[in-house]
């Protein structure tokens, strides 16, 4: 999933607008897909049993799931009433959280069934060669609890909300990770692991990544957390590498940190090139690309031109009719003296000024076209 960031302040594209991709990890070769989606905290999700990912899109009270291959070709594509959370694929449908109920949702006709009830909204769906595997609130508490094909859901471990989570593994299993209490999972095809929730599990749950973050929002959590003390400066020292930019030879290389679960032994890996050559200059197909003419057409049928220039200040692949950073279409704006003439001049009954301000390339303007200034005022 990925978009502007700015579709985070949309709700309907939040919601539904995201753009869509497989990406090849071996070769960097990034497959765009034909449909948008959720920017979610469970969205996509994978079963690496069935080798398909799940795609939510929640638009017009209707939640529409998608399930594609790792080629990128959509498999199912079904749409069910309500909103529908947390999907995943299985052999036999997808299996979700709709409400307080753990669902199972057939492809064909986009039926939900109830497989069980649940405290909260489910979450950290995982399927497993035991049952469903998945995360239930109660206030701030977690509990993970297993689903065994029929009746209730028993309970596996429990937390404090946020500190408890589920991962994904091959053969039929899943790792429970954070600080768990009460811990019954002898026979479940779940697995303990003692790393931190926020970390990612590799598929046979030999590594725990740690989250990745840029320098510079890595530097910025931790000003945060120092709640901004040991500060002696608000301009960084002169010479300082300050560039996140990964194709720049002085940029700070990307930091990976990780944890070899079975050793504990920590091991930390650097990337130096985080970009992809394939795909930079296309549009996702989910735009719908108007042939080779290089604009792009979206879903109310207007159209955007290909990227352009990097370096152009100018706004050129813009929605909107006028581009941003244009000195030759934006209105010149007044200076608080600029006002103050203005409305002095208008109370002097002088509403034709001497002259005209022009910018460069723009059309003449005036301050004051009023022409009843002659009345006298209170």
């Amino acid at each position: 999933m990925y978009a502007p960031r700015t579709f985070t302040n949309k709700p309907d594209l939040m919601q539904g607008g995201a753009f869509t991709a497989v990406v090849d990890l071996k070769s960097g070769r990034v497959t765009k897909l034909p449909f948008t989606g959720s920017l979610a905290y469970f969205d996509p999700s994978c079963n690496p049993e069935t080798r398909t990912a799940a795609f939510t899109a929640f638009r017009d009270s209707r939640t529409r799931l998608l399930t594609v291959d790792t080629g990128g070709r959509t498999t199912t594509d079904t749409t069910v009433p309500g909103q529908v959370t947390s999907a995943v694929p299985t052999k036999d449908g997808l299996v979700a959280a709709h409400g307080r109920r753990l669902v199972h949702v057939d492809p064909a006709d986009g039926k939900l069934r109830k497989l069980a009830a649940a405290d909260g909204v489910p979450f950290d769906i995982r399927p497993t060669g035991k049952g469903i595997a998945f995360l239930d609130r109660e206030g701030e508490t977690a509990h993970a609890k297993l689903w065994q094909r029929q009746g209730k859901a028993s309970a596996l471990a429990s937390g404090k909300l946020g500190d408890l989570a589920l991962e994904q593994g091959t053969g039929g299993r899943a790792f429970l990770t954070g600080d768990a209490t009460n811990a019954k999972l002898p026979d479940t095809a779940v697995t303990r692991l003692d790393v931190p929730a926020d970390t990612d599990i590799s598929s046979h749950g030999r590594l725990a990544v740690d989250p990745v973050l840029m320098p510079g929002v890595r530097a910025g959590v931790d000003r945060i957390g120092n709640a901004g003390k040991g500060f002696t400066k608000a301009e960084p020292t002169r010479g300082a590498r300050t560039s996140q930019d990964p194709t720049d030879e002085d940029a700070a290389p990307l930091t990976v940190n990780s944890i070899a679960t079975a050793t504990g032994e920590k091991i930390i890996q650097t990337v130096t090139d985080t970009t992809s050559g394939t795909g930079k200059r296309s549009f996702s197909p989910a735009l719908r690309v108007a042939g080779a003419t290089g604009q792009a057409s979206g879903k109310s049928g207007r159209t955007v031109q290909a990227a352009a220039d990097p370096h152009d200040p100018v706004d050129t692949d813009r929605w909107c009719s006028i581009p941003r950073n244009d000195v030759k279409a934006l209105a010149l704006q007044p200076t608080p003296n600029q006002v103050e003439w203005a409305v002095n001049m208008a109370i002097a009954a002088s509403c034709a000024p001497s002259g005209s301000s022009k910018a460069a390339g723009a059309q003449a303007w005036a301050p004051s076209t009023r022409r009843d200034c002659s009345r006298p005022r209170r």
